[in-house]
């Protein structure tokens, strides 16, 4: 009985194991096309304006 037991724990481990790899990769992708949103932006501004650069993209921002 012992080994079916362990069996059946190691699947459920298992399963929840694939969600929150799963759960992982969509805030992953999330991100990316954030990211990419504000890098798209960032390339359609001027370059400069004034003499200052107006490139204001910053990956690492904390978003709320």
């Amino acid at each position: 009985m012992e080994p079916i037991a362990a069996l059946i724990i190691w699947a459920l481990s298992l399963v929840i194991l694939v969600f929150v790899i799963g759960a992982g990769v969509r805030v992953g992708m999330r991100w990316s096309r954030i990211d990419e949103r504000k890098e798209q932006e960032a390339r359609n501004q001027p370059a400069y304006r004034d003499g200052q650069s107006v490139f204001n993209y910053k990956p690492n921002k904390k978003f709320k």
